[in-house]
C-alpha cells in the first residue's frame, strides 16, 4: 500500500511534446489546410521526445508526415464526397495511423512486436479518429456559424484528443522493463 507510482520521464515528456503538437496543429490548421503539416508536427515532438538520434529523429518526423498524408486520403476515400461515411472514414484513418505508427516506433526503438501492445494502439487510434473527425468536421459547420471561437477551439481539442492516447501508448509500448500496462513506472527517479 505504501508503494507510489511515479510516471516515467520518457512518458511524461511524451505526454507533454503531444500536447504541445496538437496545439500547434489545430492553431496552424484553422487557417491552412496543409496535409502533410499535423504529420510533420506530431512526428517531429514525439520523436524528440523519444529518440536522440538525430537520424531518427528526422527519419520519424517524414514517415510520421506520410502516415498522416495516407490517413487523410483513405479518410476522404472512406467518407465520400458527402462526408457521408465519415465515422467509417475516422476509423479507418485513425486505424491506419496508429498501426502504421505503431510499427514503425517498434521498428525504430528496436524493441519486440507485441501482438497486444499493437492491438490497443490501433483500437485506440481507431476509437479516437472518430472522435477526431466528428470534431473537426462539427468545427467548420461552427466557423459558418456566429460563434467562430468554438471553431477555433475545436480544432486543437480534436488533435489532443487523438495525438496524446495514441503518443502515450506508442511509449509505454517501447519502454523496457516497464511491464505496467498504465504506463506508469514504479521504478521512476524520485
Amino acid at each position: 500500500m505504501g508503494m507510489t507510482s511515479r510516471i516515467s520521464t520518457q512518458s511524461r515528456n511524451t505526454l507533454i511534446a503531444s500536447a504541445v503538437s496538437a496545439l500547434i496543429c489545430g492553431i496552424f490548421l484553422v487557417d491552412n489546410l496543409i496535409f502533410w503539416v499535423p504529420g510533420a508536427v506530431f512526428g517531429l515532438s514525439y520523436a524528440m521526445a523519444n529518440f536522440h538520434r538525430p537520424f531518427k529523429i528526422i527519419l520519424y518526423t517524414i514517415l510520421s508526415s506520410l502516415i498522416y498524408i495516407g490517413a487523410v486520403q483513405i479518410f476522404f476515400r472512406a467518407s465520400g464526397n458527402d462526408l457521408d461515411n465519415s465515422w467509417l472514414g475516422g476509423f479507418l484513418a485513425g486505424t491506419f495511423g496508429a498501426f502504421t505508427l505503431s510499427l514503425m516506433t517498434k521498428f525504430m526503438s528496436k524493441t519486440a512486436l507485441d501482438f497486444f501492445d499493437e492491438v490497443r494502439s490501433t483500437l485506440v487510434g481507431a476509437v479516437t479518429g472518430i472522435v477526431f473527425v466528428q470534431l473537426i468536421i462539427f468545427s467548420y459547420t461552427q466557423a459558418f456559424s456566429d460563434d467562430v471561437t468554438i471553431a477555433r477551439l475545436l480544432i486543437p481539442i480534436a488533435f489532443a484528443i487523438w495525438q496524446i492516447p495514441v503518443a502515450w501508448f506508442l511509449t509505454i509500448s517501447t519502454q523496457t522493463g516497464s511491464d505496467v500496462p498504465d504506463g506508469v513506472s514504479r521504478n521512476a527517479p524520485s
